[in-house]
C-alpha cells in the first residue's frame, strides 16, 4: 500500500526558527503491509530493532519518527542509538533514553517522535547511518512498528535483533528522518521545541492511514 505525503510536507516548507535553524524532512519510507514485532512486554527479551538510511542532506540530525500498529494516547519508554554505517554493529554516535508519546492520527495508528537534536550528531549527505532502539514499556514494546515486507527504500533496510530468526534483509520500517541544515547557532530551539516541530510534521501526513496491520512473527 503506497501513500504519498510529499504534497503535505511541501506545503509546510522549511521550519525556520528566528536563529536560522532549518528543520527539513530528509528521508522517508511510507509504505506498509506488515508490523515488525518485538516481544519486550511479553517475554522480556528487550531486543534492539534498527533501520539504516542514507542521508540526503548534511546537517545536524534532529530526529526520526516511527509508526506503531496501535492507537490511543499512550507513551513508551525507549532507549535508542544512532550508529555510523549500515547495521547494528556500527560505531555508536550517540545514545539517549526518552519517554515518547503517541500522537494518534485518527485512523488507528500512533506516530512516535524521537528527538536526537541534543546528541549533536552531524550527518553527511550520501553516508549511511542506522538508528536502533529498544522499548522497555508501552505499546511500542507490545505491538511493534509498521513496515514493509519488501525492499521499498533503496537507501537502507530494517535490522531485527537476535532472536527474530532469519533476518528479513529486504524489510523496511515505515520511518521519517529530519535534519537541521541551519547548523548549531546561538538561539537554536531546545530539544523540547524540536520535538513539537517534529510532531507537527508527523501529523501532516496522517490522514491516509486506514487500517491496522496484524503482527508478523
Amino acid at each position: 500500500m503506497k501513500r504519498s505525503v510529499f504534497a503535505a510536507v511541501a506545503a509546510l516548507g522549511l521550519a525556520v526558527s528566528p536563529a536560522g535553524a532549518q528543520l527539513v524532512l530528509d528521508q522517508q519510507q511510507t509504505d506498509y503491509n506488515i508490523a515488525i514485532p518485538f516481544g519486550f512486554v511479553n517475554d522480556g527479551d528487550n531486543l534492539p530493532v534498527g533501520q539504516s538510511f542514507t542521508a540526503g542532506l548534511s546537517g545536524t540530525f534532529a530526529g526520526f519518527q516511527l509508526v506503531s500498529n496501535y492507537g490511543g494516547e499512550n507513551s513508551s519508554d525507549v532507549t535508542f542509538e544512532i550508529r555510523q554505517g549500515s547495521g547494528l554493529a556500527g560505531t555508536v554516535l550517540g545514545t539517549a533514553s526518552q519517554s515518547v508519546t503517541c500522537q494518534e492520527n485518527g485512523d488507528g495508528f500512533c506516530i512516535f517522535t524521537f528527538d536526537t537534536s541534543g546528541l549533536g550528531i552531524t550527518l553527511a549527505a550520501g553516508q549511511q547511518y542506522t538508528f536502533d532502539f529498544t522499548a522497555s514499556t508501552g505499546i511500542l514494546g507490545t505491538y511493534g512498528v509498521l513496515g514493509t515486507g519488501y525492499d521499498s527504500y533503496a537507501g537502507g533496510k530494517a535490522f531485527p535483533g537476535p532472536g527474530y530468526g532469519d533476518a528479513p534483509f529486504n524489510w523496511d520500517m515505515e520511518f521519517k528522518t529530519y535534519v537541521d541544515v541551519g547548523g548549531s547557532e546561538p538561539g537554536v530551539p531546545e530539544p523540547a521545541s524540536w520535538a513539537m516541530m517534529l510532531t507537527g510534521f508527523g501529523l501532516t501526513g496522517a490522514a491516509m492511514r486506514r487500517r491496522k496491520i496484524f503482527l508478523t512473527a
